[in-house]
C-alpha cells in the first residue's frame, strides 16, 4: 500500500509541474514592438495642393495582432501610426494630425480628411512542415473626403510578405515579426503611390480657385 501512495502521490506531483510550466509559458507570451521607423520605398513628388487632416483611429493606433501559430503578440499600432502620417505628409502640401472626426473639434480651414481603416492584418501558411511558407497580410482601406463628407478618394491596399518557414521553432516569432514589418511597408508604398499617381484631385481644385 505505501508504495502504490508514493507511486500515486509522484505521478500527481509531476503532473502539477507540467500543468504549471504549460500556464506559465501561456501567461508569458512574448511580445514584439514592431519599428515605428518603417522603410518605405517611395519618390519624391509634386505634392498635392492641399491642407488635410490625417484621421489617427484608436484601433489603428492601439492594434496588436495575436497568431495562431506561435504564442506571441505583436504590437503594430505605432507603427501604421507613423506610416500613415510619414506617407502622408508626403504625398500633401500640408498634414494635420487629428484624432476625432467631430466636426466641431477638427481644425479650420482644412481641403479634405484622411482617413485609413484596418480592413485585415492576418497570417497564413501552407500545408507542411519546415520549407513551407508563411504569408503576412496588412489590408487597409483608404478614404478621403470634402468637409462636407463627400467621398473624393476611396481605395483599399494589401501589403504582403511571403517567406519561408524558419527550422527551428525558436526562430519563428522573429521570422514573423520581420514577415509583418515587411508586409506593412509593403502595404504604404502600394498606398502612396495609389494616392498621388492619379489626378483625383485636380477638378476639386479648380472648382476652388
Amino acid at each position: 500500500m505505501i508504495v502504490k501512495f508514493n507511486k500515486l502521490f509522484f505521478s500527481q506531483l509531476m503532473l502539477l509541474i507540467i500543468t504549471s510550466i504549460f500556464l506559465s509559458g501561456c501567461q508569458h507570451q512574448k511580445i514584439y514592438k514592431m519599428q515605428a521607423n518603417l522603410s518605405i520605398s517611395i519618390k519624391e513628388i509634386e505634392k498635392i495642393p492641399f491642407r488635410v487632416g490625417l484621421y489617427i483611429d484608436p484601433e489603428l493606433m492601439n492594434y496588436s495582432m495575436r497568431s495562431r501559430y506561435i504564442p506571441g503578440i505583436i504590437h503594430l499600432g505605432e507603427s501604421l501610426s507613423k506610416g500613415a502620417e510619414n506617407i502622408v505628409s508626403k504625398a500633401f502640401k500640408e498634414t494635420v494630425i487629428i484624432y476625432t472626426k467631430d466636426p466641431e473639434l477638427i481644425p479650420k480651414g482644412l481641403d479634405a480628411l484622411v482617413i485609413p481603416e484596418i480592413d485585415k492584418i492576418y497570417v497564413f501558411g501552407e500545408e507542411g512542415g519546415i520549407g513551407s511558407y508563411t504569408t503576412v497580410i496588412v489590408k487597409i482601406k483608404w478614404s478621403i473626403i470634402d468637409k462636407n463628407g463627400k467621398i473624393l478618394y476611396i481605395n483599399t491596399f494589401t501589403g504582403e510578405e511571403k517567406y519561408r518557414r524558419p527550422t527551428t521553432i525558436f526562430s519563428m516569432f522573429p521570422r514573423l515579426c520581420e514577415g509583418s514589418t515587411k508586409a506593412t511597408e509593403d502595404h504604404f508604398t502600394k498606398a502612396f503611390i495609389g494616392i498621388t499617381s492619379t489626378n483625383w484631385w485636380g477638378a476639386i481644385k479648380r472648382e476652388t480657385n
